[in-house]
């Protein structure tokens, strides 16, 4: 069998001044085949897509951590490029930080 792999990175949302921090225990799920992987202690994670070539489309299903959500929902369903090189980010953004920011 031949493993591609998608490699990103889960971060909070940066402020001015502050860069976003890795988030770790984030599920992220693509929509494809059954792949899933839960980001490590750096926000790292890795998605196998069996056989993908180089720019094959690829969208996520889900991207979820408790007491977090997506800071662009519309992450779900895009279709991204498959790259060995350049990895996926993902920007998150904490409830209550969420919260604050609509009030």
């Amino acid at each position: 069998m031949n493993a591609q792999e998608q490699n990103g990175i889960v971060k909070t949302v940066g402020r001015p001044g502050q860069p976003g921090q890795p988030l770790d225990n984030v599920l992220v799920r693509t929509k494809e085949t059954s792949s899933a992987s839960v980001s490590d202690s750096k926000g790292n994670f890795s998605l196998a897509l069996a056989h993908y070539k180089e720019g094959q489309a690829y969208s996520l299903s889900n991207v979820s951590k408790p007491g977090y959500q997506l800071a662009d929902i519309g992450v779900i369903g895009r279709q991204y490029p498959y790259s060995e090189s350049i990895p996926l980010e993902i920007s998150m953004i904490s409830k209550s930080d969420y919260i604050a920011v609509k009030t």
